[in-house]
């Protein structure tokens, strides 16, 4: 694709982190030449989880094929073939995103360098958070440590349980950074380099011809190809944002995104506040897959150079530590697994990592809700975009020298200081949004998917449950939900906590359904919705925490400054010139 900067050369993998290489990047354009960490997110491209559980035929040659152009069903596995494959979806708008960058100034952007598929050896992934439904699976307890190998895990159960028929794991932060790229440049891939995440022809057993191939494909050959992505103008609109009231999913930072639950009852219905411990809430559970102003010539200089500001003002920390944060693991590796590899911005720490470690002041707190506000202000209006899970382990930041960040949003403008970092929005997999008249729908949602019956539309849309679309008040709600815990110790105080904490206030709020009930617990501290009903019923019944609201809340407003207020030099990041990309030209 047409992205800004190329990979030209790997220098050296980081010698802490696998993912992350010392790179040469190449600016299309000017051919300017930098060095710069890039992190390589390794996507699958089948459920890994269903291999560990026995849903694929081990036996089946075409299992671990990599696709051509001509490839069909008959010969590539349906769900590499899929155009709406979560690693399909997470690095187009991983591209998307760059974009934002380099043509409006946009802060926010993840960086892209490029994606490409490949056969990954020794196949890591963290099962912390899905033992439970791991250890229920026949194949998984026979076949561990025989066909793929993990990490011993019995310090996790009590002394009295059995792993083959455990009870529910203790406590347990869920983390869901792990975040590679790929490039569309190969010419410097060396194998030993990459752990041997490359196989040959004969090794693939994949025939491939002689024609010659285009390096880079652009956004021209993207819209004339043939894949088979629903028209958005044939299918629906989604609902325009409307800044008082939409739909918002929301989830807790240990809800694990391997059940799906179904419900005997109305689905439609919201809990109504009902908090006796033997409500509805027991069905059953179904498992599925400030600078100096200039003048003259010098200020035309800086107000060029500032275009440049956002993409290197994180350069000079590449040599720095990586991160004193270390997640918690238990690693489950697959011999090989196919990927795609998705090339993008290294960034620094989660979210998740600065509230645990740091003792964060309101303005901090305030700081970094402004900007993920912001983020998905403007990629909503661009894309028309849900994350769909996000929480605080998929929000995280570089540090920057800037002071402030500057933003111009239906005419008024913010000024919101970092303290020194820069948030950002990673892990598009669950994503679903629009561009140029397409709609780009993670397969997840999919019949028999991880999360096929959160939401009720097209392309997967069934036609004989009611529909619902995609809920622009989801993010916030999910993103409160892994916080909640952090600020609020014990819900029986939470009276009195909202009282001296705004910021225990400002999530509590975000928890909110529409009949004013907590989301997340009963007042009992029992949660309302276990496991992944909880995503499901946030995107029924929470409709009032969209991103564009929280800018009339008094903790948002007090950003608001007058356009005299500031620098003619500073870098603004005009949301109002940001088009929107969803519908075709």
């Amino acid at each position: 694709m047409n992205h800004k900067w190329h990979i030209t050369n790997i220098v050296e993998n980081d010698e802490d982190n696998h993912n992350l290489f010392k790179c040469s990047l190449k600016n299309g354009t000017t051919n300017k030449i930098k060095k710069k960490s890039v992190f390589f997110k390794m996507a699958p491209l089948l459920d890994p989880f269903k291999f560990l559980v026995g849903k694929y035929d081990l036996t089946d040659k075409s299992l671990f094929q990599l696709p051509q152009l001509d490839s069909t069903n008959e010969t590539i596995n349906a769900k590499v073939l899929e155009p709406n494959n979560s690693a399909y979806v997470d690095g187009f708008f991983s591209f998307l995103s760059s974009t934002l960058i380099h043509k409006y100034n946009f802060a926010h952007g993840v960086d892209y360098y490029g994606s490409f598929l490949g056969i990954k050896n020794s196949f890591k992934l963290n099962v912390i958070d899905d033992l439970d439904y791991l250890c229920k699976s026949d194949f998984f307890i026979k076949n561990k440590n025989v066909l793929f190998q993990v990490e011993d895990y019995e310090h996790l159960y009590n002394d009295e349980e059995d792993e083959d028929n455990p009870k529910p794991l203790v406590h347990l932060k869920i983390d869901h950074t792990s975040s590679n790229k790929s490039m569309s440049s190969v010419k410097s891939i060396h194998d030993d380099l990459f752990d041997n995440v490359f196989v040959t022809d004969s090794e693939s057993g994949s025939g491939s011809g002689s024609g010659s191939v285009k390096e880079h494909m652009t956004l021209d050959d993207l819209k004339e190809s043939s894949l088979d992505l629903v028209d958005m103008t044939n299918s629906f609109e989604f609902s325009k944002i409307n800044d008082s009231k939409t739909a918002t999913i929301k989830s807790g930072s240990t809800c694990s995104s391997r059940t799906s639950h179904t419900s005997s009852g109305n689905e439609g219905e919201c809990d109504g506040g009902n908090d006796d411990e033997t409500g509805s809430e027991s069905d059953g559970i179904e498992k599925e897959d400030g600078k100096e102003e200039k003048d003259g010539e010098e200020e035309e200089k800086e107000g060029e150079e500032g275009k440049e500001e956002w993409e290197d003002m994180s350069d000079s920390e590449d040599d720095e530590d990586i991160s004193d944060f270390e997640e918690e693991r238990i690693d489950a590796t697959l011999p090989e697994f196919p990927v795609n590899v998705i090339c993008m911005e290294y960034c620094e720490n989660t979210f998740d990592s600065l509230i645990v470690n740091e003792d964060l002041s309101d303005d901090e707190w305030l700081s970094a809700f402004m900007q993920i506000i912001m983020i998905l202000i403007t990629y909503q209006k661009a894309f028309s975009f849900t994350h769909n899970d996000l929480h605080t382990n998929n929000v995280m930041y570089n540090t920057t020298d800037v002071e402030f960040i500057y933003y111009c949003y239906k005419k008024k403008y913010y000024k919101v200081p970092t303290f020194g970092r820069i948030f950002k929005i990673i892990d598009f997999g669950r994503g679903i949004y629009k561009y140029d008249g397409k709609i780009f729908c993670s397969d997840s949602f999919q019949n028999g998917a991880d999360a096929a019956t959160q939401y009720n539309t097209e392309p997967y849309f069934n036609e004989k449950k009611p529909r619902l679309e995609p809920n622009y008040s989801f993010d916030l709600c999910r993103l409160a939900c892994s916080i909640f815990d952090y600020v609020i110790d014990d819900i029986d105080d939470m009276a009195d906590i909202i009282k001296e904490d705004p910021i225990a206030k400002l999530v509590m709020e975000w928890c909110l359904d529409d009949n004013g009930s907590n989301i997340l617990y009963k007042n009992t501290g029992v949660e309302r919705y276990p496991d992944f009903k909880l995503y499901k019923m946030i995107a029924r019944c929470v409709h009032n925490h969209t991103p564009q609201n929280q800018l009339n809340r008094p903790e948002f407003v007090s950003f608001i400054v007058t356009k005299n207020m500031i620098s003619k030099t500073a870098t603004i990041m005009d949301i109002d010139e940001i088009p929107s990309f969803s519908c075709s030209p």
